[in-house]
């Protein structure tokens, strides 16, 4: 003998799954809807940049250099790329800026142009610089790695506002002070 209280309880629980396999197929993208590729931005390294403003921070606690984001150039592209101008300057003095991304979706990084005090800019086109490669803790792309982990990204995504990331390059990441 079924009980009205029993009853009504099978019969919330046969609607439940009922609109389980709807909310599912709303989830779902539809076949013409495909989602677009990915395609990067039009950029352009900044027409200027200030050596005096770049604010400094400390990757790896074994290297001499000093590492450095110009704040104006720091951004976030409609196309999810974190750009800026990175600043490495030697114990001598020795500079080499950069103008470079890091994607946090797809864990890569470019160089987009290096800056000579003589020619102003110059787009890089090495093999390596020209394309996106994987950030890695090891090989070319450690320090971006470093950075990326550091402060730029949250994961998959930029942690953003821009004067975030920067704050956890220089200060650390909060969970980590």
């Amino acid at each position: 003998m079924t009980t009205p209280r029993i009853r009504s309880l099978h019969r919330l629980c046969l609607l439940a799954v009922l609109a389980l396999p709807t909310h599912a197929a709303l989830a779902q993208p539809r076949a013409d809807e495909e989602e677009k590729p990915w395609e990067e931005a039009q950029w352009a390294p900044p027409a200027s940049f200030q050596l005096d403003k770049v604010r400094t921070f400390r990757l790896e606690q074994t290297t001499t250099m000093e590492f450095g984001i110009e704040p104006s150039t720091l951004q976030v592209g409609a196309d999810g790329v974190i750009r800026y101008v990175f600043v490495a300057r030697s114990a001598s003095g020795a500079l080499n800026v950069l103008y470079e991304g890091v994607r946090c979706q797809t864990a890569e990084t470019r160089i987009y142009a290096r800056w000579d005090p003589a020619s102003g800019w110059r787009q890089s086109t090495g093999n390596s610089d020209a394309s996106w490669q994987p950030l890695n803790f090891r090989g070319s792309t450690r320090r971006q790695m470093f950075m990326a982990r550091a402060g730029l990204c949250d994961g998959p995504t930029p942690n953003n506002p821009p004067a975030r990331m920067l704050d956890e390059l220089v200060r650390g990441k909060p969970e980590l002070r």
